[in-house]
């Protein structure tokens, strides 16, 4: 696809399409575009004779001649003017490109309407974007046909007065990139992304984009004595890896953000075994980590003034006669013992060893910690928002005005302490399993406790990393959800 950005110059329509974007209960008006009074006058009789309400979403096409040519057009709706967002404007747009791709044609005109509630380089760049991972696919495993399709061209028609930042199309496709990214690797079979292939891919991103990347192999992991992430470990005849990312674009601050991703390549639920139906998307449980080093690759492409260390704790959690089992007792490197109640509540051990490590050795000030920790946050919120738990307010309201202008949503859940009651165990200082109710909340809890007085939010990802069906912004499979959240709120701390 070619995406081009077209002045209010000459416009012709007729070997292609035009998108226009029109409100509720109100006439199309584009005052400031070139487009055509019979595009306008013919739209407006849609309106009018309630063939097209412009409701939310609304998809309506039509076409007409004059001098034996076509023009094409579709409206998309809106719906109420004082109810446009971003999300809205967006999705609104990629509908209408969907409707452009089954009617075979190439050539896509989209009137990119100023709103005083929306930044104009904001919207414009999104919908770029979104565009172009609208066409993502994740088909590395099947034969290739030799399939030569029509490239698709966008133009991108900018109001006069609305001005674009440089290199926004750029700009737009980088994020693409790295969202793709984080797609594949949650794609991924377990059985061609093992902890040590994981550990591979961080080592060619960092060298691709430009930070450092240390992997450390089981020997060093037992030597820091991390023992929950071990645990869960030994049952995998692939060995674990801790991967360590550092990147410094602020060489005269001392401060270190710190960001920690759960690496679980692959979770059968260990002797606490899932069902069949549950273990066939396990391979997507190291999506944490996955958003993780998307962002990292977005952070280092685009050269913020910040200081961000990633740790990755990777393994897999299989069933084997020297696997951990459900009653034994473990030690965390920060020397807790954890009583073993299910061992399909294996991710939060192995944080509490990465969150402990990026304290301890990597000197990190805060951290945000992104895991596809429970079932539970689905049942709370669904595939579309991200659980967050903190006791600190402020990284709650730093990232959610971040999500703000990425569309990943994300919600806050109670850090209700009392439930700490939930985590006692009478022959360890805790049990890894608060039981099923408030179970996204007892799991934050659980991992947060490791952070001990350091600042820490933990995001529960398992509704949004991965989509069952799919939507209008995500293809079915992993979503890249967050990696553009993450790299906005460091981009805010960089200024």
């Amino acid at each position: 696809m070619k995406f081009n950005l077209v002045q209010n110059n000459e416009l012709n329509f007729s070997d292609g399409i035009i998108v226009l974007p029109c409100f509720e209960s109100e006439m199309v008006s584009f005052k400031k575009l070139d487009i055509s009074s019979k595009i306008i006058e013919l739209s407006n009789k849609m309106l009018k004779e309630e063939k097209f309400k412009a409701k939310k979403g609304e998809i309506y096409f039509f076409n007409f001649a004059v001098e034996n040519k076509i023009t094409n057009v579709i409206l998309v709706g809106l719906g109420k003017k004082e109810d446009i967002n971003l999300k809205i404007y967006t999705t609104s747009f990629i509908k209408a490109i969907k409707k452009a791709n089954t009617l075979n044609i190439h050539n896509i005109f989209l009137a990119m309407r100023p709103f005083d509630s929306i930044d104009y380089d904001l919207y414009v760049k999104t919908v770029i974007r979104s565009i172009i991972l609208n066409d993502y696919k994740f088909d590395k495993y099947k034969k290739q046909e030799d399939d030569k399709k029509e490239e698709t061209i966008f133009n991108i028609i900018l109001n006069e007065n609305c001005e674009v930042k440089e290199n926004l199309i750029q700009r737009a496709e980088i994020e693409a990139t790295c969202v793709s990214y984080t797609r594949n690797l949650v794609n991924e079979p377990a059985n061609f992304l093992t902890p040590q292939d994981l550990a591979s891919e961080a080592e060619k991103s960092a060298k691709e984009y430009g930070y450092e990347a240390i992997i450390f192999d089981e020997k060093y992991i037992e030597q820091k004595q991390m023992g929950a992430f071990l645990s869960v470990a030994k049952g995998s005849a692939n060995p674990p890896r801790l991967i360590v990312l550092r990147y410094k674009g602020a060489n005269d601050d001392d401060k270190i953000y710190g960001l920690v991703g759960k690496g679980l390549c692959y979770d059968s639920g260990g002797y606490s075994i899932k069902p069949t139906s549950s273990m066939l998307d396990m391979k997507s449980d190291m999506g944490g980590s996955a958003t993780v080093l998307g962002a990292m690759n977005l952070i280092a492409k685009n050269k913020l003034k910040v200081n961000v260390t990633a740790v990755i704790a990777s393994c897999e959690n299989m069933i084997a006669g020297n696997a951990y089992k459900p009653g034994d007792i473990i030690q965390s490197m920060d020397k807790t013992f954890i009583e073993i109640n299910n061992t399909d509540a294996e991710g939060r051990l192995t944080l509490a060893d990465a969150i402990t490590y990026s304290i301890e050795e990597e000197k990190v000030s805060q951290i945000i910690e992104l895991s596809t920790l429970t079932g539970a946050v689905l049942i709370a919120l669904g595939e579309d928002i991200t659980g967050a738990i903190t006791k600190y307010d402020y990284l709650y309201e730093d990232l959610k005005k971040a999500s703000k202008e990425t569309l990943d949503e994300l919600w806050q859940l109670p850090y209700y302490e009392d439930y700490n009651s939930l985590l006692k165990s009478n022959v360890a200082d805790l049990q890894n399993s608060g039981g099923r109710y408030a179970g996204s909340i007892t799991a934050g809890l659980f991992v947060t406790k490791f952070a001990k007085d350091t600042p820490i939010i933990h995001l529960d990802i398992a509704g949004t990393a991965w989509s069952e069906k799919g939507d209008t912004l995500h293809k079915k499979g992993g979503t890249g959800n967050s990696v553009l959240m993450l790299y906005k709120y460091f981009e805010n701390l960089s200024k």
